[in-house]
This record gives structure tokens, C-alpha cells and sequence, in this order.
């Protein structure tokens, strides 16, 4: 297997966002798709964030997806309620390694300590997944916890897809003098990339 660290991957968007990253590495893998899979994580934060969009695992495969924000009824994910879908992007070839930014065309509000789920379909037969994912995940003091889903064909916490997401605090929060002022951040659940024959 051979694992290649996320901090040497760029991020993937742009602009003035925060980016969390959930694992510390990513690898190669010789995952087959079977028409469109979906690939999910649930996820929840300590304070009211503005969800911008996720960032993906493009390894020169990656034709279109679509994704979708679930809030979870008491956290049941058999209760789910969508809550914000983005068109499908498709994607021309991307280098092995570089990751695609997927961002809703408008920010989704994320309520605190309210569980929800991050969905993805996409048509793709070979990717690079991450390896070595975290539960736990605080940028720029904002604490994020990740957990398995019940919807999710191969992604986990400890490796698969969503490797990013993209965030801001809502302004009325930064004005507030007691609350937490974090500049709009990435989530980065991986920290590398590794070689495989399976997830």
C-alpha cells in the first residue's frame, strides 16, 4: 500500500472558506462501481456553521455526482429529512490525487449538535480513498464529529470518500462577542491517501 499523507494535497476550492479534512491519509484503490453508488457520512458541530459544499476524492475517474444534506430526526438516520441537494456536476479528467469541490448553490445552515448526513452519488470506477479517518476533527475552534451511515456503499469514518468540507460561520454569530470567530474553513477527515485492491 502506498500512502500518501492529506496535507500534500491542495485543497480543492477556492476562496474564503474553511476546510476541514477528516483523514490523515489517502490511497490508491481499484474500487469497481456498479452504476451509481452512494457514498455517505454523518456529521455533527458544536456551534451553528453555514455549510458551503464537500470536497471529493477525484482520481482521474470521476465522471458526475450529485449530493445531498440529510438532518436527522433525534439523530435516527430512518428519519432523515433532505434538506438541501445540489445539481449534478460532471467532470472531465482530473489528475490522480486532486480532489473536486462540490458546492450547493446556496450555504446550507448546519444547527448545532444536531446530526445530519452528507450523501454523494456518483458513477466512478476507480478512486483514491482516504485511510486513517478521525472521529473528531476541531478547525479553527470549531469541533466537528463524524459517525457512520447506514445509507454509505463503502465510505466510513476511517476511510472512503467526502474527505473535505467546506464552511463559514453565519455572520450574526462572528458579531457576537461570545461566540467563536472562525474565518469560512475546510474540514479534512483524512490526513492520507494509500494503494489497495478494497476499501
Amino acid at each position: 500500500k502506498v500512502l500518501v499523507p492529506m496535507s500534500s494535497v491542495q485543497n480543492s476550492i477556492t476562496g474564503p472558506y474553511s476546510t476541514v479534512r477528516r483523514f490523515k491519509y489517502s490511497k490508491r484503490d481499484c474500487y469497481k462501481s456498479c452504476g451509481s453508488d452512494c457514498q455517505a457520512i454523518q456529521f455533527k458541530t458544536v456551534c451553528d456553521i453555514n455549510l458551503i459544499g464537500i470536497g471529493l476524492f477525484g482520481g482521474g475517474e470521476l465522471k458526475s455526482v450529485s449530493a445531498k444534506i440529510f438532518c436527522l430526526q433525534d439523530g435516527n438516520e430512518s428519519e432523515r429529512v433532505e434538506i438541501a441537494t445540489s445539481t449534478e456536476k460532471s467532470f472531465d479528467t482530473l489528475s490522480k490525487g486532486s480532489l473536486a469541490p462540490i458546492v450547493f448553490d446556496q450555504s446550507v445552515k448546519i444547527i448545532s449538535n444536531t446530526w445530519y448526513t452528507i450523501s454523494i452519488n456518483t458513477s466512478q470506477d476507480v478512486t483514491i480513498i482516504g485511510n486513517c479517518g478521525r472521529n473528531y476533527v476541531t478547525v479553527h475552534g470549531v469541533n466537528f464529529e463524524f459517525r457512520d451511515s447506514k445509507l454509505s456503499f463503502g465510505t466510513s469514518v476511517h476511510y472512503g470518500q467526502i474527505p473535505e468540507i467546506y464552511f463559514e460561520v453565519p455572520a450574526e454569530m462572528s458579531n457576537d462577542p461570545n461566540s467563536i470567530t472562525v474565518p469560512c474553513s475546510t474540514v479534512r477527515r483524512f490526513e492520507r491517501n494509500a494503494k489497495s485492491d478494497t476499501w
